[in-house]
């Protein structure tokens, strides 16, 4: 499933914010793509920024190549779209150099997370099939066999509570860093100006004076009744502040959608049910999540 979803957030993605089918270029650019994802992943380049890292040049090469391609063809054709790639071309001042900024960000980070957040709701929806079966009832008695709008998938609440819960256990961007700006004192801790400070939104989630019994999945957690409780800042698979991420509505939408679909549509069961953390740009289940997939009958 993680595979599968893999390449749906990227269709989703390129679609949405480039106005582009990146259909047809998924089987050339997707070895670029996942050995991009090598190139951000955590490693010794977070702390020693000039380290040599051969084995990259060509695949961002090609990423490159795709997004200047796609920049110059919405120059020629001015088209008047709200996308973001429109709105980019469209504003005074933005040179290709720093549009293919913005479009690579969103290319790598947009699909990425939602990947990550998508592939271990899938595997804990298998885990908990009494979880699946609510919000498999929930969804046909808000749905039926209709396709997912914007109001219909707002009152999806039990559903967004498995995504929520989802996130709290398995944040995508499970740890963060910053750059202090000024001289800081923490805890007792001295932070010099220019200090990289990380933070791990993953154990934020699991501490236990926030979240009784930290590592049990429990979407009751985000319940009107529960969710009033909760200290500022105790959740933020987003981050916080002003530097929140960007696409955190998009995602939410996007995953609930998506779990609403499949959950109309098939019945989803686990075959292997053990799976490791791995830490890549997101926090992912490894080797994947593999589960059998069985079209439901019409009702």
């Amino acid at each position: 499933m993680l595979d599968q979803i893999r390449q749906m957030a990227m269709l989703i993605l390129v679609d949405t914010m480039f106005g582009t089918d990146f259909t047809p270029e998924m089987k050339r650019l997707w070895p670029a793509v996942l050995r991009t994802l090598k190139y951000i992943s955590p490693g010794v380049w977070v702390i020693w920024p000039g380290i040599p890292r051969p084995g990259y040049a060509r695949a961002l090469r090609q990423l490159d190549k795709y997004l200047y391609e796609i920049i110059r063809l919405r120059r020629v054709s001015q088209q008047d779209t709200d996308d973001l790639l429109g709105l980019l071309v469209s504003t005074p001042g933005l040179s290709d150099d720093l549009i293919r900024d913005q479009l690579f960000t969103i290319l790598i980070a947009g699909h990425d997370t939602s990947t990550a957040l998508l592939g271990w709701a899938v595997y804990l929806l298998g885990r908990h099939p009494e979880v699946a079966a609510r919000a498999q009832a929930e969804v046909d008695a808000v749905l039926g066999s209709s396709i997912p709008t914007l109001e219909t998938v707002s009152q999806l609440n039990y559903l967004e509570q498995v995504v929520n819960e989802t996130m709290r256990l398995y944040p995508p961007l499970h740890l963060g860093n910053r750059l202090a700006a000024v001289d800081v004192e923490f805890q007792g801790y001295r932070l010099p100006a220019g200090s990289r400070i990380m933070y791990s939104p993953f154990l934020t989630h699991r501490q236990p004076e926030y979240w009784p019994d930290p590592t049990r999945f429990d979407p009751e957690r985000f319940s009107p009744a529960e969710s009033q409780h909760r200290p500022p800042y105790s959740f933020v698979p987003f981050g916080g502040g002003p530097r929140i991420c960007l696409g955190a509505a998009f995602a939410q939408v996007e995953a609930k959608v998506i779990l609403a679909r499949l959950l109309q549509q098939f019945n989803l069961t686990l075959v292997q049910p053990k799976v490791q953390l791995h830490m890549g740009v997101t926090l992912e289940p490894r080797p994947g999540v593999i589960m059998q997939v069985q079209r439901r009958t019409k009702r």
